[in-house]
């Protein structure tokens, strides 16, 4: 196995333990507690470490051997998804948009003929990643262009220190892909 896959793994157990106990449908609401609360606070680290979790978990897949890295990725994908589910304002980070990103398109361009199931540890959380299984690679190629699109639309974006090679890769994906569409 993997050091990614070990790591995954052995945090996917501790996490288990975490939302068997914290269910995110029983976070503090934020309407009801302002920031100022303690309560507040709760949500806000269990985001946190979930953010954190995985783009640690994305980052080590994408340094790894990419002959296993899929799991990791979907799961590092899905993870984020439902971070900004739990957190609207995450939405609006260049930083989440753009890890999407790059996690979407890690996955149309992984060589695995089948997606790794990703386990729902966080019960009935409605997120999109769920992919069909016969077009999974159709269903991360549109979250990629809405990722990076999106990333790329936020002024705040272009203070990323690589928002200048997001730009180039997304113009010359869809450019090519825009020319294969005119030769049909």
């Amino acid at each position: 196995i993997e050091p990614t896959e070990v790591y995954r793994n052995s945090s996917l157990h501790l996490w288990k333990s975490v939302t068997k106990h914290l269910p995110p449908q029983k976070l503090p609401s934020e309407t009801k507690y302002p920031e100022s609360t303690w309560e507040w606070t709760v949500k806000k680290e269990f985001v946190d470490h979930l953010v954190s979790r995985s783009t640690y978990v994305l980052d080590i897949a994408l340094r790894g051997p990419q002959t296993q890295a899929l799991p990791s990725i979907a799961e590092a994908a899905a993870w984020l998804e439902v971070a900004i589910s739990l957190d609207e304002k995450l939405d609006s980070s260049p930083s989440m948009k753009k890890n999407l990103g790059l996690a979407y398109m890690n996955i149309v361009r992984s060589d695995q003929s089948h997606f790794p199931i990703v386990e729902n540890i966080f019960g009935s959380i409605s997120n999109q990643t769920r992919p069909n299984v016969k077009d999974w690679k159709a269903w991360a190629t549109r979250q990629w262009q809405r990722s990076w699109g999106e990333f790329l639309d936020m002024s705040s974006a272009r203070e990323e220190a690589d928002y200048m090679s997001v730009k180039q890769i997304f113009e010359t994906v869809m450019k090519s892909s825009q020319s294969r569409s005119n030769r049909k």
